[in-house]
């Protein structure tokens, strides 16, 4: 999942519809993992998702990704 986020940060699978997907996978998982392991990676996830939407242009993108973090 990291490593799919990661393409999402460097443009290579950049869309909308991707970005939906792998959000919804990793809200999923949650409750699977150790506490601390589990807050570890949500805090990588949501700087990663913080990081793409200051990093995109577009009202419309930063939207879809505001969108994702919530």
């Amino acid at each position: 999942m990291l490593r799919k986020l990661s393409k999402q940060l460097n443009g290579e699978d950049w869309m909308w519809n991707n970005l939906n997907n792998l959000c919804w996978a990793i809200g999923s998982i949650l409750g699977s993992m150790m506490e601390e392991q589990e807050n570890r990676f949500l805090v990588m996830v949501i700087r990663d998702l913080l990081n793409l939407c200051e990093i995109t242009k577009g009202k419309d993108n930063k939207a879809i990704i505001t969108i994702n973090i919530m």
